[in-house]
């Protein structure tokens, strides 16, 4: 089974998250996802559970709208492409500039005007992320 990570920009502050010996990168937090109507959650490992309780090492609320998800792909310079960012490939005619996002099973680059696949098997190594 494949590892599905999370991304998001947490609400409270990187002095409050340092404070509190949390791990981010410039307010983002990685980890799992978790939705329940207006709130977003972006959670750490499991610390405890058992068939009625569960408990998490650490949990943020994020801002909803910074929310993405690890697409498995990595660009030129080894760094991961996420659900959100801009990313760059060559359609095999032209090269299509757009945000990463995730519809109909898959990743696409979507500038609004061409959505083409993150990624294929021949053009994997040619996406580059800004």
């Amino acid at each position: 089974m494949r590892d599905i990570l999370f991304r998001g920009k947490a609400t409270m502050s990187e002095k409050e998250m340092e404070e509190l010996n949390l791990t981010h990168s410039n307010g983002w937090v990685y980890g799992n996802l978790i939705k329940d109507g207006d709130l977003t959650f972006i959670v750490g490992p499991v610390a405890d559970w058992d068939s009625e309780y569960l408990a998490h090492e650490w949990w943020l609320k994020v801002d909803p709208e910074t929310v993405g998800q690890a697409t498995g792909v990595y660009d030129e310079n080894g760094d991961e492409i996420w659900e959100g960012d801009e990313a760059t490939r060559y359609d095999g005619e032209k090269f299509v500039t757009g945000n990463v996002v995730y519809r109909e099973g898959a990743f696409w680059i979507d500038n609004g005007k061409d959505a083409i696949p993150l990624f294929d098997e021949i053009t994997l190594s040619e996406t580059r992320s800004y």
